[in-house]
């Protein structure tokens, strides 16, 4: 079928989907040049057969012509009853005319409200304390069943983290949920689909809980923060064929008993004794297994939270790393290095271990000189997990906790440890990849694998700054630089759709948005997050439409953003924002090289109003942008006259009388051609002093996490590829390739986390795996291959490609599945001049422009149509299709 693909973009799942928008999308698989779609129509039903025009008994769009996006649609029917499954189909016409049909696909709601759950929440007696926690305990619902079920769905939910399982096996592939959200006001549950598991007979539901973040450790905080306890919600409808529904909720009918996991800590670890582990708890009869004492669970007072069906993205199980060499005996303790910093856990195998010895196994990303592992980084993290044997061959992989690491210690083991004793587990959130970026140098490859492999560490349910030390928190600064990159690299929209939603939840009364979210200080209000930090609110937003054509995340989040840039407006001054006095000033360009020239400041020596002015105009730019995108033409004036001020107040408090910047800084310099707050003449002269003060300094950077995202994107917008060129590929601290030629595999926090002359930074804050100046990816994609989404026409349904060959590279290669399809580009050196090959996907176009040196001319295919071009580059438009050039002397 030339229709395929059907999905429901937002999501990761189209079972137990909530009552919000439910945007549906598409794509056209055919490989003519120039294929494209004239129309489309979406039937939505109730049933496949129903799927014809005049029968489709929930939405039919009608036919939908013109210049629409013909590859997606919102849902406009009437909203899904809790449990109801639709089908939908898309018919369409392509280009010439040709009809075409889909096969259909389907989603069904989960529930969709509290009241329609008529469970309790419940779960054992032990509290732990501020600092020591409790025992996990499992809890079980034996039940019987007269036939084999039709149909069976588990809806479930914690305040805490759980593991599910039916008969003793997993309910889903899905770890550490639901997540972290703002536990003061909501809570994500998980539908799963148990048909075929459940046949006549007993059966039993198990449910582990562990502390989590509702109840455990939260940054450097004590513990307990949301509560005393982690807390079970669940109701499983089973139907039968003869029309009947069982109906099995939480509620005192539950029992609870202790076992082996004697506690359990995200940021602390956790501690298993495999003696006290009931083997067979959670299968039938498994109540008269000797050992536990089941007593029946304790119902707990309603939190009135808002439960919320949820189909976003989950952390999983992501792949299994091996140890690259055998354990290495340092004192009384075995190292293990798996090669790679990565974020999870263990995974213990061991063979004729004394019954009663517990290990201990240490988690580190770093190893002091003399072997040992470099743990002060973790500052107050514990991050230590224990393992009591039970004698025999044994595995064990913890359940509910989390560690940054590439070395494991493992403490109070006699004997040699075997190499396959010690095993790394990834766990992230659901990123399916859709890019890949290489080029001719192995380095540059490498920081790739890193920025991705960072991603990965830090994408958990929230994007966090750092999986290792007592941190962890989802700072905005951070997400925002790093967003154009995560979404070029991987669907990552669903993603932080889930995380925005956390960022309405932080935002006060005033209208502020903090620094993190989820607010990890309780109570209280951290007010306004400051320039650059609390900008991610809108931001993110847009940097989402631009990668996937979605309007629907700018409707959803456009009262937050009118209530956020209200309060921005109010609390400026004279288009000044973060002026010297004000009560939020952010946190600056955070670790910028120049603080330490002389401020010996983390937030840099760039001014603080400097910055805060600049991403003023900048997130008033965009307001009036989202603003027209959403036809409220009222505020886009109101915002575009915001930024006008702002542009003024830049120039008149931050240029001198010839138009040059007072701050004498590279990030002043960056943010402020970036955002396009000058003159020509004043661009050009601070381009020029850019240029120079990066020659001066040896090709050296100094900025920090809020210059550094746009500084290669500036160098190459002034014309100086050559010299971006030379900052990614210098290996010379401070640089992208510094940490990678010292054996780096991921970002660090710091350009200089360590050096060989001075060993680690100072350990307060030094963290390698910390995504933000891997911003640097989406230049990557952008400039050194070519590929962007064009903004006037977002989604790539129309693609800017503009391919930079640079100095050091011999080719360079970046594909990117977008909305449409695979998008690709491919340059490579021929001769004096290169070759260039791009692939256009079906239903999109281009505009490709091609830079050009002396004496230099393109040969381009015979159906790219030439464009208007400016001086050094031409340019053409481009159909779907495979396409070739040549530039030669």
């Amino acid at each position: 079928m030339p229709l395929i693909d059907l999905r429901l973009p937002d999501l990761t799942t189209n079972l137990g989907v909530g009552p919000g928008p439910v945007r549906l999308a598409w794509r056209l698989a055919d490989a003519r040049p120039g294929a494209g779609l004239s129309w489309h129509r979406v039937l939505v039903a109730s049933s496949p057969e129903r799927l014809v025009p005049g029968a489709a008994d929930r939405w039919d769009s009608g036919v939908i012509g013109g210049d629409a996006d013909h590859h997606q649609a919102m849902y406009a029917g009437p909203a899904l009853a809790s449990g109801e499954r639709v089908w939908w189909t898309v018919l369409a016409g392509d280009d010439q005319g040709q009809p075409m049909r889909a096969e259909p696909a389907w989603w069904e709601a989960g529930l969709q409200s509290r009241g329609e759950w008529q469970a309790s929440w419940i779960g054992g007696e032990a509290r732990g304390s501020a600092w020591l926690p409790a025992p996990c305990p499992y809890l079980r619902r034996s039940f019987t069943v007269p036939a084999d079920a039709r149909r069976a769905r588990l809806y479930l939910t914690a305040l805490g983290v759980y593991e599910a399982t039916l008969d003793g096996l997993p309910v889903g592939d899905d770890v550490l949920m639901p997540g972290w959200t703002d536990f003061r006001r909501r809570v994500r549950a998980r539908t799963y689909d148990l048909t075929g598991r459940l046949g006549a007979g007993d059966h039993v539901l198990g449910v582990i809980l562990g502390d989590g973040w509702y109840c455990g450790q939260l940054e450097k905080r004590s513990r307990q923060l949301y509560g005393e306890r982690p807390l079970l919600l669940a109701r499983l409808d089973i139907d039968l064929n003869d029309g009947t529904r069982s109906v099995i909720v939480s509620d005192i009918s539950w029992q609870f008993a202790s076992g082996g996991l004697i506690g359990s800590d995200l940021i602390a670890g956790e501690h298993f004794d495999a003696r006290r582990h009931p083997a067979g708890w959670d299968k039938p009869g498994g109540e008269r297994i000797a050992g536990p004492l089941w007593r029946s669970a304790v119902v707990a007072t309603d939190p009135g939270i808002a439960v919320e069906a949820d189909a976003f993205p989950v952390p999983k199980r992501q792949g299994e790393i091996p140890a690259v060499a055998d354990p290495v005996q340092v004192g009384r303790t075995w190292i293990v290095d798996l090669g790679q910093n990565l974020a999870g856990r263990v995974r213990l195998r061991l063979s004729g271990a004394q019954p009663g010895r517990t290990l201990r196994l240490r988690h580190g990303e770093m190893r002091e000189a003399d072997g040992r592992l470099h743990l002060a980084n973790l500052r107050t993290a514990v991050a230590t997990d224990s393992y009591t044997c039970r004698g025999g061959d044994e595995v064990w992989e913890p359940r509910f906790t989390h560690h940054g690491f590439r070395y494991v210690e493992v403490v109070d083991w006699a004997g040699p440890l075997p190499r396959e004793a010690v095993s790394g587990v990834q766990v992230h959130s659901e990123l399916p990849e859709v890019g890949r970026f290489s080029c001719s140098a192995p380095l540059v490859d490498r920081l790739q694998r890193n920025i991705v492999w960072g991603m990965h560490g830090n994408f958990l349910d929230v994007p966090t700054d750092c999986p290792q030390r007592d941190e962890r928190l989802g700072w905005l600064g951070d997400a925002q630089v790093f967003a154009s990159t995560a979404l070029f690299n991987a669907d990552a929209a669903p993603f932080y759709r889930k995380w925005l939603a956390d960022v309405r939840d932080t935002q006060n009364a005033a209208g502020a948005i903090p620094g993190l979210a989820p607010t990890s200080h309780l109570p209280g209000d951290w007010g306004d997050g400051g320039p650059g930090w609390a900008d991610a609110t809108i931001i993110i937003p847009w940097e989402i439409h631009l990668a996937t054509g979605d309007t629907g995340i700018l409707a959803e989040h456009w009262p937050s953003l009118e209530r956020w840039f209200a309060q921005q407006v109010a609390t400026s001054r004279d288009g000044v924002r973060a002026f010297v006095g004000a009560p939020s000033r952010g946190y600056g360009d955070w670790l910028a090289l120049d603080g330490s020239d002389g401020t010996k400041d983390s937030r840099g020596a760039t001014p603080l109003d400097l910055i805060g002015t600049a991403y003023f105009a900048h997130s008033a730019g965009l307001m009036a942008r989202i603003a027209a995108v959403l036809g409220h033409a009222d505020a886009a004036g109101q915002a575009n006259a915001v930024r006008d001020q702002a542009v003024s107040a830049f120039r008149r408090d931050y240029l001198d009388e010839r138009g040059v910047l007072h701050a004498a800084t590279q990030t002043a310099s960056v943010l402020a051609l970036a955002f396009d707050l000058l003159t020509p003449a004043q661009a050009d002269a601070a381009g020029a002093w850019l240029v120079a003060d990066i020659r001066k300094r040896g090709t050296r950077l100094t900025t920090g996490f809020l210059g550094t995202p746009h500084l290669l994107p500036v160098l190459s917008k002034l014309g100086e590829s050559d010299l971006a060129y030379a900052l990614l590929l210098r290996q010379e601290h401070p640089s992208w390739l510094f940490p990678v030629v010292n054996g780096a595999t991921t970002i660090w926090e710091r350009w200089d986390g360590w050096t060989p002359e001075r060993g680690f930074q100072d350990p307060g804050m030094n963290s390698f795996n910390h995504y933000a100046f891997g911003a640097v990816g989406a230049w990557l994609y952008q400039h050194a291959a070519g590929i962007a989404p064009d903004p006037e026409l977002p989604g790539y349904r129309r693609i800017r490609l503009r391919p930079q060959p640079g100095p050091g590279l011999e080719w360079a290669k970046a594909e990117h599945r977008s909305p449409y399809g695979q998008i690709m580009s491919h340059w490579w050196r021929e001769g004096a001049g290169w070759a260039w090959e791009a692939t256009v996907p079906p239903g999109s176009s281009a505009i490709a422009t091609l830079p050009l040196g002396p004496g230099q001319r393109v040969v381009a295919p015979p159906d790219a149509r030439p464009l208007p071009s400016q001086p050094h580059r031409l340019s053409f438009s481009l159909v779907s299709g495979s396409h070739r050039f040549a530039v030669v002397s």
